[in-house]
């Protein structure tokens, strides 16, 4: 399994080269109810999808999209679930009023290289593009770019880390699509379909006894810091 190595608390490349975080944690409890072992990895994302279709790695978590889809076989059924909107200088009200992807217009839209979400929901020629998201937020908090449209999950903890706590802000848009990670391995594996079929059964047993979202929760509440 590939996964993005900068994409805490979803998924990072820890100082010892071990491979942590929410998709990995539900990954293994998936995996353990129908009987699939993984190995994980994790590198920059582009490099990630790349392997994965080339037949270097064998899987990832990610959201489907329509060139994703040329390679690789998804459970239907996602792993997890993340609420999106945009991110912004708190000083700047026009995000507030953005009903449409077309309303974002108005705004400097960023975001960084190998965004599948961005490709499929968003206009993303109309974006300028950078290698990571760090750099998109230090553009935004600069005034050199508006906003950059993310989950509520990943991005809070990069401003955190970036000393921008406070300079950015995030507005929730009702109207996107949420981001469906869903387990996916590439067509050119032996038994892909039987594996993904496993898998698929096995996730949809894990929601709806609230293992997967108990994940979740947990680490919702070792980032927060809560009992």
């Amino acid at each position: 399994m590939g996964y993005f190595d900068k994409y805490a608390p979803l998924s990072q490349r820890n100082a010892n080269g071990t491979v942590t975080g929410i998709l990995i944690d539900s990954i293994e409890l998936v995996g353990r109810a129908c009987g699939v072992q993984f190995e994980h990895s994790a590198f920059p994302w582009v490099r990630a999808q790349m392997m994965v279709e080339r037949g270097d790695l064998d899987g990832f978590c990610t959201v489907r999209t329509r060139t994703r889809l040329l390679y690789a076989e998804f459970c239907k059924s996602p792993i997890l679930r993340v609420d999106f909107g945009v991110f912004h200088r708190s000083d700047d009200l026009r995000p507030l009023s953005v009903r449409s992807v077309e309303d974002l217009r108005v705004l400097r839209q960023g975001t960084y290289r190998g965004n599948g979400y961005a490709r499929q929901n968003l206009e993303y020629d109309r974006m300028e593009i950078e290698n990571d998201e760090e750099s998109v937020l230090r553009r935004i908090a600069r005034g050199t770019l508006d906003s950059s449209v993310e989950g509520d999950v990943v991005t809070p903890l990069k401003i955190k880390a970036l000393g921008l706590t406070g300079k950015i802000r995030f507005t929730p848009l009702p109207f996107l699509p949420k981001a469906e990670f869903c387990f996916g391995v590439r067509k050119s594996l032996p038994e892909a379909s039987r594996i993904v079929a496993s898998m698929e059964a096995a996730t949809q047993a894990s929601r709806r006894s609230g293992a997967l979202q108990a994940v979740l929760a947990k680490h919702r509440r070792s980032l927060t810091g809560s009992a």
